[in-house]
């Protein structure tokens, strides 16, 4: 179930190394996910049926994988590293959980619909959103 997220790890810290410093961190966030969504070709009526499964079954929903752990790690250290900040300070953990929750509640919800747009589309545009309400 958890295949297409196991792979993307590497990609994901790697992107992070060499992410746009001249870039607001949601963006260059997007930025990085984009890119690893888009070396992580994938046959999208596959990806729903795996996402819609992971986000309408409980179990599955606790059982989420050590790569979704692993990915909250990597966004919560790069919002550190940006803020000049300790990885375990109040901000970035903050962060790096609300931007991954964010990346999952699109992907949950491109799951359950019939949409034409890419997941990676859907994910850029809760990000865009979550960056739009922080500069209230």
């Amino acid at each position: 179930m958890w295949g297409g997220i196991e792979s993307s790890f590497e990609a994901l810290r790697a992107a992070f190394e060499t992410a746009d410093e001249r870039l607001s961190v949601i963006e260059a966030v997007r930025s990085v996910v984009m890119s690893v969504f888009d070396q992580q070709v994938e046959d999208l009526a596959l990806t729903r049926v795996r996402l819609r499964l992971i986000a309408t079954v409980p179990e599955l929903q606790a059982s989420r994988s050590e790569t979704f752990e692993r990915w909250r790690e990597q966004l919560v250290a790069y919002v550190a590293r940006r803020l000049g900040e300790p990885k375990d300070a109040i901000t970035p953990v903050a962060a790096g959980a609300a931007i991954q929750a964010a990346m999952l509640r699109a992907l949950a919800w491109w799951a359950v619909r019939e949409e034409d747009a890419a997941p990676a589309d859907v994910v850029a545009q809760a990000l865009r959103g979550l960056e739009k309400i922080a500069s209230l």
